[in-house]
This record gives C-alpha cells, sequence and structure tokens, in this order.
C-alpha cells in the first residue's frame, strides 16, 4: 500500500515553486539543481547540469557567432528542446520530491522530539515552584540552549535519502506485475 502525503495542498504548491523555473526555459537548469540540494540527490542536481547545457552553448555560439549563424540556430533549438523537455521531467518527479520533502522534513522533527524526551523538557516534566522559579528557569535555559545547539549539530547531519530512496523504487520496479488467473470460481491474484 502506498503511503500518502499528510501535507496539505499548500504545502504541497509552496514547496513546488521551482517547477516556474522551467518555464523560462533558461533558468530549467537551476530548478533541478535546486531540487537536488534540497533533498540531496545527486542524480537531480546532475540533471540541473545536463538542462544548462542550452544555456551555456547559446552563450558560447552568441560569442563564436554574433550574427544569427547555423550555430545559433541549433543553439536555440536546444533551448527549446532542453525547455520542453525539463518541464515534462520536473512534473514527472514533483511527487517523488514532495516525498523525499515530507519524511525529511518528518526526520528532523522526530529527532527534536527524541531530544526532546531525552532531556525531559515535555511540558508535564518540567514544573515551576514559586520558590525555585530562579532555579528552575536557569535550568530550563541551560537544557533548551543544550537541546538546540544538540538539535541543530545532529538535524544538520547529511541523510542519504537517494540511496534509501533508490533501493526500494528499484525493487518495486524489478519485482514481477502480479496477473489474474481466471478460473471457473471467483478470481484469484497471485504475485
Amino acid at each position: 500500500m502506498m503511503n500518502h502525503s499528510r501535507k496539505s495542498l499548500f504545502w504541497k504548491l509552496a514547496q513546488s515553486w521551482w517547477i516556474l523555473l522551467t518555464f523560462t526555459f533558461l533558468l530549467n537548469g537551476i530548478a533541478f539543481f535546486y531540487i537536488g540540494s534540497k533533498v540531496k540527490s545527486k542524480r537531480w542536481s546532475m540533471y540541473g547540469a545536463i538542462y544548462s547545457f542550452p544555456f551555456i552553448f547559446m552563450i558560447i555560439a552568441a560569442i563564436i557567432d554574433p550574427e544569427f549563424g547555423l550555430i545559433a540556430t541549433i543553439a536555440v533549438s536546444s533551448i527549446y528542446v532542453g525547455g520542453l523537455s525539463s518541464m515534462v521531467h520536473a512534473f514527472i518527479i514533483r511527487k517523488e520530491f514532495l516525498i523525499r520533502l515530507e519524511g525529511q522534513q518528518y526526520l528532523k522533527e522526530e529527532r527534536f522530539r527524541q531530544i526532546q524526551s531525552e532531556y525531559a523538557l515535555n511540558s508535564n516534566k518540567v514544573h515551576f515552584n514559586k520558590e525555585h522559579s530562579e532555579v528552575n528557569s536557569k535550568v530550563h535555559s541551560e537544557v533548551n540552549s543544550k537541546v538546540h545547539s544538540e538539535v541543530n549539530s545532529k538535524v544538520n547531519i547529511e541523510v542519504n535519502f537517494e540511496e534509501h530512496f533508490e533501493e526500494h523504487f528499484e525493487e518495486h520496479f524489478k519485482s514481477p506485475v502480479p496477473k489474474t488467473i481466471y478460473t471457473r470460481g471467483p478470481l484469484i491474484r497471485q504475485s
């Protein structure tokens, strides 16, 4: 069963702003560099380099042949082909990007909750008394600063999602396709 996203439609649209860059035909490589760096995917960063090549080729063609000649025509044609293919590619990978981004954010939140529970920062466990309010506030601020420094150091650790997701995607696509075998009785599905 497929794990459905728990994020709202507004969150999905806000995180998909990079698709607009592909419609410029010149900044489509930057869109793929952005999503590659956002979810630590070398493959999408590589596509960013590939989709940037027609723009670089056009600049070189303009320098070599300032009059609109054959090289410039080829460069502009490659811009259109690269732009259209990057648009299609962006819509194809949008769902995977959102899943990876949501997973990354979930892991950060889960790590913060874990650290918070280790240091007993739940509101149920920290009590303030009138007698010890200064001591409690000092202890609370020290623990809070330690938690934030530890969260910042541990949350910033690079998590390599690409290998994890590629393994599962490859396993999914390598598995045999389920087939339905018709019998005299009800349908039996075999995997």
